[in-house]
Formats: C-alpha cells, structure tokens, sequence
C-alpha cells in the first residue's frame, strides 16, 4: 500500500502516523503503480518534541526517498525508545548521517553566508544548499542582526524576509535587486583585501578546498569574479 500526501510538512507527519499502522505500507508524494491511497493532511500533531525536530531535519534534508527512512526508523524504534542509540541498524543509521549533514551545513552557512547592502539599512544574502537550511539560517540570524534582511535560496526559489520583528519565508520566481554604491566600494575593498593578505608562496588549493568547498563559493563574496 503506497500513502501519498501533499509534500507539505504537515501532511508528512499526518502520512507517517497513517503509515504506522499498516506493517507493508509505504510513503510517496506521488501515486505509483499499486494500491494508493491519499490522506487528508492533518494541521496538528502531538509528537514528542524530540521526534518533531528529528522528523522535521529528514523532511528538510530532502534526501530521496526520505519519507521511507523516517518511516523505518520509527518502526525500528517504535517499541524501545532506547534502539534509538543503535546506530549499527541501518535505518538508525541513516538518520544519524541526514542530520550530521544538515546540521554541518547549517553550521557552515552561518559562516559562509555573505550580506550585501541592495537599499540603505538593507541587506541580501544568496544561498544554494543541499539541505532545505533558510528557516534554521533566517532564525539565526535574525537573533544577532537588527536590520532587514533577505536570504535567498537559488536553489528552492524561496526568501525568509526579516522586517523588524516580523519574519516569513514565500516562494519567489525571480528576485532581482541593485547593490548600493556603498556595497559596490566595500565589496572592492575586500576583495583587494583578500588578495593582498594572501602568500602566494604558500598557497594550499587542496587545504582551501576542505576549508570552504567550491559548491558554497559561487554565493562568497571574497571568490566571486575572483
């Protein structure tokens, strides 16, 4: 039996607590060949706030297939809280790998990411993740900056916009902005910076490459044009 729903987080958790029940069933969001069966999407749910938030990384890891891995692990741990720590299953497993990756760039990103200046006392920044990070990444931020800003993720076609003590993430299709002549000067300054404090005689490509990975570099100021 294959369970789809609406690809909506909530609808997610409503197809996993469904899928529970039935031994042989699986999770889509998608009909495939076979018995189907669409659930209606439930706006509440009453895990356990552990459980929400290990759920909530796998959704948002967007792993393939990550609705399944969910739905193996709870029923792996389902009866035993403690198999939790069993990280030779391969489900559990596989959760410990979905969340090490979404947290490191998590982490990553809240070092990587580079503000620019598009109106005054607001600011841009551009991201292009593996993980579905612009929520944990807008919060973060949004604790340590008072001006507006925007994160755009190039990837999903989605901000999170903070103004003053609102913040909400929508879809956009195309976000075009100009950066301030400010930005344009500071920009150049710390490119020239960059370069100049740099020994050539020491370079290390393969050491700079772990450090900060060519994927992220495109949205870097200090490597763009570089």
């Amino acid at each position: 039996m294959n369970v789809t729903y609406d690809k909506s987080f909530e609808g997610y958790l409503t197809a996993l607590k469904f899928a529970l029940e039935y031994e042989n069933s699986k999770i889509s969001s998608e009909d495939v060949l076979g018995e189907n069966i669409n659930i209606k999407t439930q706006e509440e749910h009453d895990w356990a706030k552990d459980f929400y938030i290990e759920l909530k990384t796998i959704y948002l890891s967007e792993r393939e297939g990550f609705e399944n891995i969910a739905l193996n692990y709870l029923r792996f741990i389902k009866n035993d809280i403690n198999k939790k720590n069993d990280i030779t299953n391969k489900w559990v497993n596989l959760v410990e790998k979905i969340k090490k990756s979404y947290f490191s760039e998590l982490h990553r990103m809240k070092g990587f990411l580079r503000f620019m200046e598009f109106e005054k006392g607001s600011y841009i920044a551009k991201i292009s993740t593996e993980n579905n990070i612009i929520e944990d990444l807008g919060s973060y931020f949004k604790k340590r900056m008072r001006e507006n800003f925007i994160i755009y993720d190039e990837k999903r076609k989605s901000i999170f916009i903070r103004i003053k003590d609102k913040s909400y993430i929508k879809k956009v299709e195309n976000l075009r902005f100009q950066k301030t002549n400010e930005e344009i000067k500071i920009e150049s300054l710390w490119k020239k910076f960059f370069n100049e404090i740099a020994i050539k005689e020491r370079a290390n490509e393969k050491l700079q490459k772990s450090k900060v990975p060519l994927k992220y570099r495109k949205t870097i100021t200090e490597f763009i044009n570089f």
